[in-house]
């Protein structure tokens, strides 16, 4: 999870724009892109493990797709389909953690399916139905729901 005090740090580096424009010449132009700047690794260091210096990325997914090193939390629109999100190799993952979400209402559904011989707690694939339903998945050589 990301570190509290790094957090803190950064936003008692930030000045506000009146404390800014008093201590420099900068035009105000620049002051929002520094603030900018600082607001964005703010968000970055909210979204960072600093034991793995893993970045949590959310990802968007709307039709099969197989799950790559930087996904993280994948939120599945399945309005149109059913489906298919396939893990990678839980051999050469060991550790990695993916948290799969349907964000839609429909009836149809999210698979998440293994390579090869793996399984998802013993078995080939694990489904989710409905709306706002997750699973959180960790490769311990195998796939592990957690």
């Amino acid at each position: 999870m990301p570190d509290p005090t790094t957090v803190e740090r950064l936003r008692g580096l930030i000045l506000s724009a009146h404390d800014l424009r008093s201590l420099t010449d900068w035009p105000d132009a620049l002051i929002e892109d520094y603030l900018n700047i600082l607001d964005n690794l703010i968000t970055v260091s909210n979204l960072t493990d600093i034991e793995t210096d893993e970045y949590y990325a959310i990802t968007l997914v709307t039709s099969d797709t197989t799950l790559a090193l930087t996904n993280h939390t994948i939120l599945v629109d399945a309005t149109a389909a059913d489906i298919n999100i396939t893990l990678l190799s839980a051999l050469d993952q060991e550790g990695k953690e993916f948290i799969i979400k349907k964000i839609d209402s429909s009836d149809n559904v999210v698979n998440i399916l293994t390579t090869g011989a793996e399984t998802i707690d013993g078995d080939a694939s694990q489904t989710i139905q409905f709306q706002n339903s997750s699973m959180q998945v960790r490769a311990i050589t195998n796939w592990f729901i957690v």
